[in-house]
């Protein structure tokens, strides 16, 4: 606050001085001489620190790099003679660029190991084709539909990823 009461001040006596010599016009001198030409920097084009983080847009990018490496989006990779995660896929959400949960909504038609054992299938898949691209992904929780924690796989459960 005392930095710009100062630069304030300044200004004035500045317009004050330069207007009582005559000659140029006050408004004139006294501002190319203290307003410094605004440039664009590549840190004004950033967003600013304390943004909120926009947690579906992230999600979103996330699913589509997913998907554009597998080729087929992720329900047309269902196969429903032998089920895998892929029919159960009901999205995404990122907490943070490091926390995402997914939800896969089982039918009641497989056990609780069935369950895990695609959450494990489906969170690593995601950390397999996408966590190259995505550096501060950490952790991806898996739900089931009713809210229950079915598996977490974290980024150094993935050899791929450890190099």
């Amino acid at each position: 606050m005392v930095g710009i009461v100062a630069a304030l001040v300044v200004l004035v006596v500045i317009t004050v001085a330069v207007g009582s010599q005559g000659g140029q016009s006050p408004s004139k001198t006294a501002t190319t001489a203290t307003t410094p030409t605004p440039k664009a920097t590549p840190a004004a084009t950033q967003p600013a620190v304390g943004s909120p983080f926009d947690g579906k847009a992230y999600a979103k990018k996330i699913e589509k790099a997913f998907v554009a490496v597998n080729g087929r989006s992720i329900k047309q990779s269902c196969n429903f003679a032998e089920p895998t995660w892929h029919c159960y896929y009901a999205g995404i959400k990122a907490e943070s660029e490091s926390w995402v949960t997914m939800t896969l909504a089982f039918d009641g038609g497989v056990s609780e190991n069935q369950a895990r054992d695609m959450a494990k299938r489906a969170s690593l898949a995601f950390f397999n084709f996408v966590g190259d691209d995505f550096k501060k992904l950490d952790t991806i929780v898996v739900y089931d539909s009713t809210g229950l924690d079915i598996g977490t796989t974290y980024r150094r459960d993935v050899p791929l990823l450890n190099k």
